[in-house]
């Protein structure tokens, strides 16, 4: 096996852990998390580059076609993610401001 295919089978692996790793998140452990996600995100992006750098276009692609798909489905996960934990907070935002006019009301009477 090649140098490349060792370090594209490694780089796939751990992008492969990362995203069973991020069917773990939710929004109760999102925040704890985010800053170790955000660490190992920007290391596979890190050891990516390298791999760019280091080896020609055409011997990358043979790879690049799994890898992206792994990747795409990391985004996307993240995206899922945020949206969901944004959707969380709109609710809470509005059952809070829900609360504060009925407060309000109350004491208006």
């Amino acid at each position: 096996m090649s140098i490349l295919s060792e370090l594209m089978n490694e780089l796939f692996q751990e992008c492969s852990i990362f995203l069973k790793s991020l069917d773990e998140i939710n929004s109760g452990n999102f925040e704890e998390n985010f800053a170790i996600l955000k660490e190992k995100f920007e290391s596979l992006k890190n050891k990516k580059n390298h791999l760019n750098k280091s080896f020609d276009v055409s011997e990358l692609k043979k790879f690049n076609t799994k890898l992206d798909k792994t990747i795409k489905q990391i985004d996307e996960k993240f995206d899922s993610i945020l949206k969901t934990i944004k959707l969380e907070q709109k609710n809470i935002s509005f059952k809070l401001k829900e609360e504060y006019n009925k407060k309000k009301l109350a004491n208006y009477r």
